[in-house]
């Protein structure tokens, strides 16, 4: 309903707007409460009104004109106008049907930030002592019969199913709980609480489930009944971050300010970049005018887990995010990817010293003739994935089902955190809002930042040009120049002699130079293979053929498609340059004594190949690939691109209902630290592996183990986080093993409150 009325409201000021001309009266500042629905329907009237006559006045244009394009133009106008007013006029009449009550609700300023009322009435259901063993399965059977009220008879009859089938084919209580974590992971909230409500009375010592089921009903507006569990929670597993948070977004949702606060206060102590913690509390410290504690809690979060949408209240605070502000891009990528060091590497340091040295001459050549054979196919090839590129663009305005086919994998975490990166990053050295990969090729201005982590190539490439001029172009004119003022003898020895002891003092300062060169790029070898890293993982390219199948056998190596080779291409267009400025060109020299013997560089005939060849002779291997399945959702993840594929006809469901965020690790690693908690099992079948996970307290994020990564959804329900681990070389995962999460993986989510009643406040605590 809010929607309909902002746009409502967007569509008469913009054409109020559009209307008015310079000679007309001056509009009256607007009034800062909401417009009434009286008020409203008049403002749309006069824009509808407004409309038509535009309308009117463009026909009579069309009916004077004889030039058929300005008539073509004229058309569209009118048709691009016929639309507005259509729709203008239906939501208009939506309007008209609405009571005034309910504009008035649909007109409060939804993004204003506000903190509940104090709900006495809730909070006083809360049992004043702490729950014992012997109480929590009584409390968790009342608990789940006040569920299986308040949600719809469908819902629970297939929540049932799930359950009772899970179970049956499984005979795990992990798995039957991971059955409801994938249902949340889908927005069925009714079916993740009743299924996880099942799972913890069949194991009343799991602590993983029993704060799942506790955030779940914090984030479904059942506080009242998710704090005893809590609380119990909390004092077998204190300081604990997880529970901690969980604990304060309860209180927050029941509008206890300051007793939320403690509890969201201590999560964050403990793991300063809570993500949900962070963001309640900028919240409060909103609500409470407190601007520069907002922006600071925010930034906190942000830098946990990126979210356009922190971004966007982060603005409205008035900070603008910079790089440094962003989560740290750790996705896998093999070292020099493009072999942007392995080129440098390659540049030849030593050149002919003396008089005859025709095998250095020809090594030299070769080179040269292979870096000019590169840059030619690079400037031939530059046209055609342009042209691929426009084709592309144009395709994707045009084709509907093509732009959702091409577009919707890469929703995906990977490629909004890596897009938002780079444009940051290209935003702050460069001065440039656009790193296009067409614009790589292209010579820009100065850098205006340093940033310590990241080099791109266009920065390296100039401080390699630096280099060049200062040690070695300058050095060798002034040599030149001291070589000529000196004379070079009369006899044909010492003119040898002469020429000799130039070539080797010219080739000492290049050989010193193109030696300072390569230890720059080897300095920043890390920080340029960030940038490569960042920018692959930005392009939009045709998916992964093979992203449907969940296993990864078949996942073997990413092909070099346009929008990637175009972007590889434009890095190593500018060091193929130095390696042609580089390496001059050489001739066979001859003694002077002898001139009738000297010989002429007829060319090297051997160069049959490109130094950087525009096809590589090796493939860009994938490194980043992993399965997160459960047994009703599976997700594929791979490079910058998403696959979700429910299972038993299950649909993804947007109600207003938090997700939150979930940290997840295979239960193999699990008795290696202190990560969550975990208790005998009903079932019979359990093996040793899942006994080696019993008395853990719930995952968290200040204690990760190798295989442990988490998961954030925003509160619209999109996927906007995905924290992996990677090895000390940032080439792959820390636990290799881990790119397959099990069907069993532990699971412990961090709730976050909503200021608004949710679907379970009316749930009775017993």
């Amino acid at each position: 309903m809010r929607n309909i009325i902002s746009l409502l409201l967007l569509l008469c000021a913009t054409q109020s707007t559009i209307a008015q001309t310079p000679a007309e009266k001056p509009v009256k500042p607007p009034k800062s409460e909401m417009p009434s629905k009286t008020e409203i329907q008049s403002q749309m009237t006069q824009a509808t009104n407004e409309v038509k006559k535009e309308i009117a006045d463009l026909d009579k244009q069309i009916a004077s004109s004889n030039d058929e394009k300005e008539i073509k133009d004229l058309k569209e106008q009118v048709s691009m106008l016929k639309k507005q007013l259509s729709m203008m006029e239906g939501l208009n009449k939506n309007v008209a049907g609405m009571s005034e009550k309910v504009v008035k609700e649909a007109t409060k300023d939804g993004s204003a930030t506000v903190v509940p009322k104090l709900d006495v009435t809730r909070i006083g259901m809360i049992p004043k002592k702490s729950l014992t063993d012997a109480e929590l399965l009584s409390f968790l059977k009342n608990t789940h019969s006040g569920v299986e009220k308040l949600i719809a008879t469908t819902e629970r009859t297939e929540a049932l199913n799930i359950y009772n089938e899970t179970k049956s084919h499984y005979k795990s209580n992990a798995i039957v709980a991971n059955a409801a974590s994938g249902c949340w992971m889908l927005g069925n909230w009714e079916k993740a609480l009743f299924i996880m409500g099942k799972v913890c009375m069949d194991d009343v010592t799991d602590a993983d489930n029993l704060n799942n089921y506790a955030a779940f009903l914090v984030m479904t507006g059942g506080e009242q009944a998710a704090i005893p569990i809590l609380e119990y929670l909390n004092e077998k597993y204190p300081g604990n971050s997880t529970i901690l948070n969980n604990i304060g977004q309860a209180w927050f949702g029941l509008g206890e300010i300051d007793r939320a606060k403690k509890y969201l206060d201590s999560a964050t102590i403990i793991y300063p970049n809570h993500s949900t913690a962070n963001s309640t509390l900028s919240g409060i410290a909103v609500a409470n005018h407190d601007t520069p504690k907002a922006i600071s809690y925010l930034r906190a979060s942000l830098k946990e887990n990126y979210d356009p949408d922190k971004e966007a209240q982060l603005s409205k605070l008035g900070y603008s995010v910079t790089y440094a502000d962003m989560p740290e891009f750790n996705y896998p990528m093999k070292a020099d990817p493009f072999g942007i060091l392995a080129l440098v590497e390659s540049i030849p340091e030593d050149y002919p010293t003396k008089i005859g040295d025709d095998q250095t001459v020809d090594l030299i050549n070769r080179y040269a003739g292979r870096a000019q054979l590169s840059q030619a196919q690079f400037d031939e090839e530059k046209q055609t994935l342009s042209d691929k590129l426009k084709e592309r663009i144009q395709r994707l305005s045009n084709d509907s089902n093509f732009r959702a086919e091409f577009l919707e994998p890469h929703n995906c975490p990977a490629y909004k955190l890596a897009a938002r990166s780079q444009l940051l990053i290209w935003t702050e050295t460069v001065g440039s809002s656009s790193p296009l990969p067409t614009q790589l090729w292209l010579p820009v201005q100065d850098h205006f930042a340093n940033i310590k982590t990241v080099k791109t190539g266009y920065e390296v490439w100039r401080e390699c040009q630096d280099i060049w001029v200062d040690s070695v172009v300058k050095p060798t004119n002034e040599l030149a120049r001291a070589w000529k003022a000196s004379g070079k003898g009369d006899r044909c020895t010492d003119i040898d002699a002469a020429t000799e002891a130039y070539l080797a003092k010219k080739n000492a300062i290049r050989k010193k130079g193109i030696q300072l060169i390569k230890r720059k790029v080897r300095l920043y070898s890390k920080e340029i293979d960030q940038w490569v890293k960042i920018s692959l993982y930005s392009v939009k390219d045709d998916p992964p053929k093979n992203l449907n199948d969940k296993t990864l056998d078949m996942v073997s190596e990413l092909e070099f498609t346009t929008g990637r080779e175009a972007y590889r291409n434009g890095e190593l267009y500018n060091f193929i340059g130095l390696a042609q400025e580089f390496v001059e060109k050489q001739s066979r020299l001859r003694s002077a004594c002898f001139p009738t013997a000297e010989k002429e560089d007829d060319g090297v005939k051997d160069v049959l190949a490109p130094l950087v060849p525009i096809v590589p002779n090796y493939h860009l291997k994938c490194e980043f690939t992993k399965v997160l399945n459960t047994p009703v959702v599976l997700y594929k993840f791979e490079c910058n691109v998403m696959k979700q594929t429910t299972k038993r006809n299950l649909k993804e469901k947007k109600d207003p209902v938090h997700r939150g965020q979930g940290q997840s690790s295979a239960r193999r690693n699990g008795a290696q630290g202190p990560l969550g908690g975990r208790g005998p099992s009903n079932f019979t079948e359990y093996d040793e592996i899942l006994n080696a996970n019993q008395n853990l307290a719930p995952l968290n994020a200040e204690d990760k183990e190798l295989s442990q990564f988490s998961i954030e959804y925003d509160r619209s329900g999109n996927l906007v986080g995905l924290n992996v681990q990677v090895n000390e070389l940032g080439t792959e995962l820390a636990d290799p093993k881990s790119a397959e999460t099990d069907i069993d993986s532990r699971w412990s989510w961090n709730a976050i409150a909503s200021p608004k009643k949710g679907f379970m406040y009316k749930i009775l605590v017993k």
